[in-house]
This record gives C-alpha cells, structure tokens and sequence, in this order.
C-alpha cells in the first residue's frame, strides 16, 4: 500500500487534504510539528513527501527539504505553499524537490503529481533492485586506483547518449560495463539488448541487425524486427564488434551517421533512437592498421573510450572480487565457507589469471564446492586451480628452492586427494618410506590428517 506523508503546521487544512485524497484512494498521514515530520520522514519508509515551504516553527519547510534530500535522495519531496515566489520554487528545485505546487491545490493536478512521484520512486527502487542483481552476477568490485578511476569516469558519462567503445581481454567484464552504463543513464527504463557480432554469420548479420519483411529472402515466412528495432529507447550493445564482416561494417557505418536505417526487403526508412555501445578485446588499431576493421566506423563508435585493464594488472582487487564470488558461492551452493587461508590466499594473489574475473569466479566457485570445512586452505585451493586448464601456473619466486617447494606442495597435495588422504598409499605412488613422507608433509605445511611423528 501507498505511503504518503504531508507535514503541514495547519491540522484542519492536513484534515482536509486527507479526507479528499481518500476519495482517489490515495491515503495519507500527517503531521504539524516539523520535528516530529522530519523525524517521521527520515526514520519510517514513505512513497511520497508533501511538505509546506512556510511552517510557522523554528524549522521551515525549506530546511527540512534539504535533510531529507540529503539523508534520502531517491524519496520524492513535493513542495506546496499559500505564499509561494517563483525564487522559491526555483531555490527548492535546484535542492532536489520533485515538484512545486501552489495553494490553492488543484486536487487533479496534485493527484497525478503524487501518482507520477511513486511511480518513480517506484522505478527507482526497481533500477537499484535490478543493479544489485548485475554486480551479485558480475561485480564492479576493487580497491585498485584503475577501478575507482573507471567507475568516475562511468558516473561522468552514463546520462549522456555518447556511443562507448569498451576494450579489455576476456573475461574483464565488458558485458557488465555496458549494463551498467545503460542502468546509470537516462534510458534505464527502456531495453537493453544485446549481440555477439562472432556469433552470427556473415549473411545474417544485415537481417539481424534491421529486420526483414516477409518473402524478403529463402525461409523469410513472416515480418520479424531486428535488433535496433528491439533496443529502440535503450541501448545497444555490440559485443565483440571487430569480428563484424567488411561488408556487415559497411552497413552499420550508414546506419550511425544518421540514425537511419531500412529493413531487409522493405522500401521506407526508419529513423531509431538507440544508444550504441561496443566492445572488443582485439588491439583495434592493429585490426584498422591491417585492413580488418575500417577507421571511419571506430571514429563513430569511440566518442567515450574505456578500457579495463586485465586482472594481473590490478591484483589489488583479487583478494576483494575473491572475497565476494566467496560469498555468492556459498548462497548458490548452501555452504558455509567463511573465509580463505593465509598460504590459499597467496596461491589466489599469485596467479596469473589469463581468463580474467571470469576465470578468478569460477576457480572460487570449485574451492567452495571442494571445501571440507568453513575455511578454504591451500590444499582446496590448489586442486581447484589445478582443474582450470587455462590457468598458466603461478607467479614463482625468484629462487630454484622455492619454485621447488611450491611444486612438491602441489604434487603431495594431488596425490593426497586422488588417495582421499591415505598415507600409506601415498607413500607407495609417491616412492617414499611413510616417516619420510610425514616428515616432508610437515615440513611443507600440509597439516590435514597427517599423522604426527
């Protein structure tokens, strides 16, 4: 149910406007003290705030507005007042209020600026929802100065319409940048919708992209509308855009000189209002430098450019994004795992991650699985760095003693989970009488469920 609050310090007028507003169904509380109002506004959840410019107490309506603007920004605030100036009305806009309304009140006009006020406060609600949602599947989490930088730079950009081209290996999170661009600017309430230039042949790029009429071509049975149609009012994101065919580049340049495009076997043009952003992980200027990509189409994409540097070049964030795919795997998986262990946090900082974030998600993932307790050590570390055939090894010390060292930990640790940690077994494969192999599990700090000497 609607919450609405009106703080006002004239009880018979706050009488009136509720029981009038009761006839639309719109219900409303109130209040005449403004410090009685403003802590109600603060501390209880409401969809909407009217408030008074003029109350006669030491707080006005201005001062309030300010605190709940400052303590509450996605709360809409509408300002109503007997004695209103248009400096007044500007000085609270410029504050936050959503709107201005003059008393008398013109109950049409104030019920449908109270019904447009929830409904974008309940917008808002449902666009923070929705990029929780996005940074549980995919998080934009660091500490490194390049993330802070990047996620400035992203909140300077994302209300503009500025095309982006995005740059950065697989695995960095290219997808999750332009969703979050387009849920951070002015179109986060149309589509946003997606395409994976690699992924579609060259012939059916054109119809993909426009649309095709029916009988336009072979199997064309009925109208079916293309990609830009479907992001119209959104975004369109164009991944993996240097594998876009010459011929296929050609015709998308046409389309973004002038918004214009013509569907598949149709006659009229179609003008389209939809946001491009795109993104490869290829050296772009290398690919325009061999005759791949074609110059004049990068000039129109790159009006923002940004690129996300690879993992292994920022391992400040590791030890923070390993952290909170942590604690995502546990909630998918029904486990309690709390925490890594010192040495399994330094196998995970050291390794070189060629897969990115991506990679780094899914190797915390299998730890959590593997785990046996509420604490991933190195041994479940390391099995689980083992399975990802894409992992390159480790970044190893200088010395040949310790690149030794870091190798007989993995080799133990290996046949100790294919023996399901059976000494005796251990020993046979390994070639070792079982005291030397106790001595030398010890000595590398292997300590579970090895027998003490």
């Amino acid at each position: 149910m609607q919450k609405i609050l009106l703080i006002d310090d004239q009880k018979a007028y706050c009488k009136q406007i509720q029981k009038t507003l009761a006839l639309y169904e719109i219900p409303i509380e109130f209040e005449t003290n403004a410090d009685s109002g403003l802590d109600r506004a603060l501390f209880e959840e409401w969809d909407v705030i009217l408030l008074d410019v003029i109350l006669e107490q030491e707080l006005d309506g201005i001062v309030l507005l300010k605190e709940i603007v400052n303590k509450k920004p996605q709360l809409p605030v509408i300002m109503i007042s007997g004695s209103s100036t248009l400096q007044t009305a500007v000085e609270a806009t410029k504050m936050g209020a959503y709107d201005f309304l003059e008393k008398p009140l013109d109950l049409d006009r104030l019920r449908l600026t109270i019904l447009r006020a929830i409904e974008k406060n309940q917008l808002s609600f449902a666009n923070q929802a929705l990029l929780k949602e996005i940074s549980k599947q995919f998080p934009l989490v660091g500490k490194s100065k390049i993330m802070a930088q990047l996620i400035n730079e992203i909140d300077q950009f994302a209300p503009t319409n500025a095309k982006v081209f995005i740059h950065g290996e697989s695995g960095v999170g290219k997808d999750l940048l332009a969703k979050v661009i387009h849920y951070r600017s002015n179109r986060k309430t149309g589509p946003l919708v997606s395409i994976n230039c690699s992924a579609i042949p060259e012939q059916l790029i054109e119809s993909e992209l426009f649309g095709y009429e029916k009988g336009s071509f072979t199997g064309a049975n009925e109208r079916k509308s293309g990609l830009i149609a479907q992001a119209e009012g959104g975004t369109l994101f164009l991944d993996e855009i240097s594998e876009l065919p010459p011929s296929s580049q050609a015709k998308l340049l046409r389309f973004l000189q002038n918004g214009e495009y013509t569907v598949l076997g149709g006659t009229s043009t179609i003008h389209s209002d939809v946001r491009i952003i795109s993104a490869t992980n290829r050296d772009i200027h290398s690919e325009i430098k061999n005759g791949h990509f074609r110059e004049d189409l990068f000039y129109r994409l790159n009006v923002v450019n940004l690129s996300i540097p690879p993992l292994r070049n920022r391992r400040e964030d590791i030890h923070p994004l390993a952290e909170f795919f942590l604690r995502s795997a546990c909630d998918k998986f029904g486990k309690n795992v709390t925490n890594f262990s010192k040495d399994a946090l330094q196998l995970i900082q050291n390794a070189n991650w060629p897969g990115n974030v991506r990679q780094l998600k899914s190797a915390v993932y299998r730890m959590v699985i593997f785990a046996q307790s509420n604490l991933i050590d190195y041994g479940t570390a390391a099995i689980a760095l083992q399975m990802d055939r894409t992992l390159e090894g480790t970044v190893l010390k200088n010395t040949y003693e310790e690149a030794l060292k870091e190798f007989e930990k993995l080799y133990f640790l290996n046949l100790l989970n294919l023996n399901n940690w059976n000494i005796r077994k251990v020993s046979e494969q390994a070639g070792l009488p079982e005291e030397v192999l106790i001595s030398k599990l010890q000595l590398l700090k292997i300590q579970e469920s090895v027998p003490k000497l």
